[in-house]
């Protein structure tokens, strides 16, 4: 993984939304294979060396493939449970966030019951990740706790970074009671999260109401697309990001910032060939003229360029 000028740019960004709040999601697109998923991880990396607290998850399509339990919310049953999901999505969070400082500084600011544990104002939000972890059933609610209190604080910067956006806009191979396929939007846990991206405009029309965008008062939600699974791929998100990057009225009124990631140049193709080198990839130091045959042969595409330099081991 090398560090490019656009992942310059979309750190900058990072950091300029722990001063200036955004109201916008950032968007990481482009074509297969050529990084997004890198330049997000390098984003995730920053904001955890700078004591941000991350809430991250670099693959989506199992939240929607049907290979998780789930059940109907019993107040509601358009809209359903994945416990299992969501309480290992709690681990996740807690693995990647677990320091002293955070355990010290991100505390609730009042009384919270999760079913029949009371947890007090003052306690450390990783007291509510831990009755989530152990008690799958109360997963959802241990999330939205957390989500409450990441809300309501500006002391630390928050990341909400997901890889394979386009999950969350897509309709998942889960049916509801009709047998009908359920949109990733009735899924609880993406409907926990789906708000500090933002709403398609087709989701106005059919959820009303519950159609409110969040903005996190410190920090930002990044997520970066993938079409590596054609049966989540939404034509609705890839078009408003299209329309949204060409068009500076439509970006005005859209709920995301679009970052296209091109594929590599030249010259970061000598670099990567260099980084391969020195990691024993690849035998020989590149050239310039074998850079740049590759560059050619692979259009610039870092996985086309990867599987190069790899078909023969």
């Amino acid at each position: 993984m090398i560090f490019r000028d656009i992942s310059r740019v979309v750190i900058e960004k990072v950091v300029e939304s722990s001063m200036v709040p955004r109201n916008k999601s950032l968007i990481l697109d482009g074509n297969t294979g050529s990084g997004k998923s890198s330049v997000l991880l390098q984003a995730v990396s920053s904001a955890l060396s700078a004591g941000w607290f991350v809430i991250y998850s670099g693959e989506t399509n199992s939240w929607v493939d049907s290979s998780n339990p789930y059940l109907p919310k019993l107040t509601d049953p358009t809209n359903f449970y994945q416990w299992t999901l969501t309480s290992n999505f709690l681990q996740s969070i807690k693995t990647l966030n677990d320091n002293e400082s955070l355990r010290s500084n991100l505390l609730l600011k009042k009384d919270f019951v999760l079913g029949k544990q009371k947890l007090s104002a003052d306690q450390s939000v990783f007291d509510v990740l831990d009755i989530g972890i152990k008690s799958p059933s109360l997963s959802q609610e241990a999330l939205n706790v957390l989500l409450s209190v990441l809300d309501s604080q500006t002391d630390i910067p928050v990341m909400i970074a997901i890889d394979q956006i386009n999950t969350f806009y897509s309709k998942t191979l889960y049916t509801d009671q009709k047998n009908v396929r359920i949109n990733a939007n009735h899924l609880l846990l993406i409907n926990s999260l789906l708000p500090y991206f933002g709403y398609l405009p087709s989701m106005y029309s059919s959820l009303g109401s519950n159609t409110t965008n969040k903005t996190i008062p410190r920090g930002l939600a990044i997520g970066a697309t993938s079409s590596t699974d054609s049966r989540f791929i939404s034509q609705e998100l890839n078009s408003v990001l299209e329309t949204v990057s060409k068009d500076p009225k439509s970006f005005k009124k859209s709920n995301f910032e679009p970052i296209n990631i091109d594929d590599f140049t030249p010259e970061e193709t000598f670099s990567l060939l260099e980084h391969y080198r020195l990691s024993n990839l690849i035998n020989s130091s590149p050239t310039a003229q074998s850079a740049l045959k590759l560059w050619a042969l692979t259009s610039g595409n870092p996985q086309k360029i990867f599987r190069s330099c790899t078909s023969f081991l």
